[in-house]
């Protein structure tokens, strides 16, 4: 399946939308290369109304340079990209809409290196800062492949949907361990991961939190910091259940909660084969993370394995 934004399309997928007649659609759109010959105040106009269009809805490409019939793609109808300055055109068209389209991509893709023989494709993304207002001060969406004016309950929707929080769990940082050695080998090695959420959406977010599962018998209960947020036991693991602090602003990133992590060997047949879990709540939702701890913990970033341990050996009972 050919990702329709995120990935730049080579001529083979070009070609396979002609050799499957692919239909336009909400999010698919092509253009023969005569509407985009001069780039006329008209044109740009136009263009306005399309990108700003996909941009409202949920997003997608609009290809100049392929005809199509019944609305299906069908034959080349190649641009001569050697007259136009993808920089440009960019500039041009996003000065006609209001707000800027955030992400909006020109790619330029000459078949056989050839200029004269180009495609342009535009790549939209489903944007967070709609609606977007064309040239003319109205709102479009895609609708039955082509762009129709907004009506006022579709514009306030989109103003309310900008207001929608959403967060995500960044990663995990300080993944590598402090041992205490003993002839070259570990007697133990400690961990200290702290763990970082973004705020991804033009709203603030004022309440979220993380639960986070970590195999009891890895736990330093000693650690005040983790072991003031322990919550309960399920199964071989302990639940910490940390809420922030402070608001998340936009595109902020910041660290929720630093742990501890104590690994020997005796329990390291835990650390080799279970997982760290985090849990994220947010105003709008949920998210479930879990990273397998042997994989994500290292010293100086080699894998750590059994016998890098002392053998220590367990006490027998008077």
């Amino acid at each position: 399946m050919i990702d329709l934004y995120n990935s730049i399309l080579t001529i083979n997928e070009i070609q396979q939308f002609l050799d499957t007649h692919a239909e336009e659609s909400i999010n698919l759109a092509f253009k023969p290369s005569k509407e985009l010959a001069e780039l006329t105040p008209k044109v740009l106009n136009k263009l306005s109304v399309i990108l700003s269009a996909f941009a409202n809805m949920t997003g997608g490409i609009l290809i100049y340079g392929i005809e199509t019939k019944r609305r299906m793609a069908h034959c080349f109808s190649f641009i001569n990209s050697s007259n136009i300055s993808a920089g440009n055109l960019l500039f041009q068209v996003q000065s006609r809409i209001s707000r800027k389209i955030k992400g909006l991509k020109i790619d330029v893709i000459n078949i056989e290196n050839n200029p004269l023989k180009s495609v342009l494709i535009f790549r939209i993304p489903e944007s967070k800062d709609a609606p977007h207002m064309a040239f003319d001060k109205k709102y479009y969406r895609r609708y039955n492949y082509k762009e129709a004016v907004m009506d006022e309950h579709e514009i306030r929707m989109l103003y309310g949907k900008s207001n929608i929080t959403e967060i995500e769990f960044f990663g995990i940082i300080n993944t590598n361990g402090v041992p205490v050695l003993s002839n070259g080998k570990f007697e133990h090695i400690n961990f200290y991961p702290r763990f970082l959420v973004r705020n991804i959406s033009s709203a603030i977010e004022l309440y979220y939190k993380i639960e986070l599962a970590v195999p009891i018998e890895l736990h330093d209960s000693s650690f005040a910091a983790m072991q003031n947020y322990f919550t309960r036991h399920e199964g071989i693991y302990g639940i910490f259940s940390i809420p922030n602090r402070t608001p998340l602003f936009q595109e902020e990133l910041a660290t929720i909660f630093e742990a501890k992590l104590h690994v020997n060997s005796q329990n390291y047949h835990v650390f080799e084969n279970e997982y760290i879990k985090l849990k994220l709540f947010y105003s709008n939702g949920t998210k479930l993370h879990e990273f397998r701890l042997k994989d994500t913990f290292k010293y100086k970033n080699m894998e750590i394995m059994n016998n890098n341990f002392v053998t220590t050996q367990p006490l027998c009972s008077p």
